[in-house]
C-alpha cells in the first residue's frame, strides 16, 4: 500500500503449500533438520520396535507457548490413540 518492501525469506516448504503441492519428508530436510532425522529414523526402524510402543508416539504434540507447555491433538482424543506401523 506504501510501496515498502518487506525482506522475508520464505523456505521450499511454504511455497510449496502457497501452490497447492504436497510436502515430502525431503522437502522438511532444510526447514528442520532435527524433525527430519528423526523421522527417517522412525521409518527405517523396525517394524515390529514400532508397534511395540516403544517410542511411546500417540497423535498429539506438546508446543512451548508464553512459558508453558500446551498438547495439541492432531485428531480427536489424539494423545489417547498409539501410533503403530
Amino acid at each position: 500500500m506504501h510501496k515498502i518492501q518487506i525482506r522475508v525469506v520464505f523456505d521450499r516448504v511454504f511455497f510449496l503449500q502457497l501452490a497447492g503441492e504436497g510436502i515430502s519428508l525431503e522437502d522438511i530436510r532444510d526447514a528442520d533438520p532435527t524433525l527430519y532425522i528423526s523421522c527417517k529414523q522412525i521409518l527405517e526402524m523396525n517394524l515390529e520396535t514400532v508397534d511395540q510402543d516403544i517410542l511411546s508416539l500417540t497423535f498429539a504434540y506438546d508446543v512451548e507457548e508464553l512459558g508453558s507447555i500446551k498438547t495439541v491433538e492432531l485428531c480427536p482424543k489424539g494423545k489417547d490413540i498409539v501410533m503403530n506401523s
